[in-house]
């Protein structure tokens, strides 16, 4: 039976069949087409992650056809989903969709995805040679920025000191990226006597590669007592004064972060969830000296008692010796 097929296969596809039409060809074969040769993704949180093409795939012989579709990407950071074969008769054609689902935070960049349909069976049975038709759909996940940034812990030192605050800048984006740096409070810092130097203002931040900022700061030499610290200086957060004249003055300094490719390709002018150090400064009073020889001598009375005592028991050593040495001259 399969010599039968395949001699009838053999007499259409070699042009023996009168009735061809001029759109259907004698021998098998398939055609694919899409609407699209590029899909691209947004994988952020949040995002469907999800993109789609439509696509044909048709028969141009006048056999009955299995076609098998198949689908081949390499190097991309997303799952291909589609029919697996389509069976047509003579001139018919077939339209189905492809889906494309992209991976959470999947890195930016661009993958190419092939679509090969096959001629699988014709009129039952294999076709006699491969024919077959390929369509490239070029997939790209798109980059979006995300800048987090952490405090590195408090500040603790004495007035005068010089320190730094530490700041930990973290790119969560799927890209290369740079951070604009802004300090919040540093002018009311400068008011308050501070030095502060800050370095960066734009800084490259890789992804999973946490990028450590550092303020550079001079602490106040003087620390004064505060009545109304809302009025009188602003970048007081809180002051403690104890009954021997310690000072103890608590600031903060905040810092946002913003993703320069959100800026620029997006126009977004938010910024990250900032981050505070408390900075502590403490000012111990400062102990007075001694301005006149009183201050320093012990009093007269005092001296004059130790002198007493000192003299006493001397005598009364001394008339203890003679008291001896009478004696022992008696004895003799």
């Amino acid at each position: 039976m399969r010599i039968v097929h395949f001699l009838v296969l053999l007499f259409l596809t070699s042009g023996g069949f009168s009735g061809v039409t001029s759109a259907q060809n004698a021998s098998p074969g398939v055609e694919l087409v899409c609407e699209s040769s590029s899909v691209r993704l947004d994988v952020e949180p949040g995002a469907d992650r999800s993109g789609s093409v439509s696509c044909t795939v048709s028969n141009p012989s006048v056999h009955y056809e299995e076609i098998s579709l198949l689908y081949q990407w390499g190097g991309g950071a997303f799952v291909v989903s589609g029919p697996g074969s389509e069976s047509l008769g003579p001139g018919a054609e077939s339209e189905f969709v492809v889906e494309i689902q992209g991976e959470l935070m999947a890195w930016a960049g661009q993958a190419q995805l092939r679509i090969t349909a096959y001629v699988d069976m014709v009129n039952g049975v294999p076709p006699p040679s491969s024919y077959d038709s390929q369509y490239n759909i070029m997939v790209t996940i798109n980059q979006f920025g995300s800048m987090r940034v952490e405090s590195g812990g408090d500040v603790d030192v004495y007035s005068g000191d010089e320190c730094w605050a530490s700041f930990i800048v973290l790119n969560e984006g799927n890209g290369y990226d740079f951070a604009y740096l802004n300090l919040e409070g540093m002018d009311d810092l400068v008011d308050a006597g501070w030095m502060v130097e800050a370095p960066w203002s734009k800084i490259q931040v890789d992804p999973f590669s946490p990028f450590i900022v550092n303020v550079y700061l001079t602490a106040p030499d003087n620390l004064d007592i505060m009545n109304d610290i809302s009025e009188e200086n602003f970048a007081i957060d809180r002051q403690e004064v104890t009954g021997n004249g310690t000072i103890k003055n608590t600031y903060s300094l905040e810092m946002t972060v913003m993703s320069e490719f959100n800026y620029r390709t997006l126009e977004q002018q938010g910024g990250s969830i900032p981050a505070s150090s408390s900075l502590i400064v403490t000012e111990y009073p400062v102990e007075e000296e001694p301005s006149v020889v009183s201050d320093i001598l012990p009093s007269l009375s005092v001296t004059l008692g130790v002198l007493a005592i000192v003299s006493a028991a001397a005598f009364n050593r001394r008339h203890d010796n003679e008291f001896l040495s009478q004696r022992r001259t008696t004895d003799r």
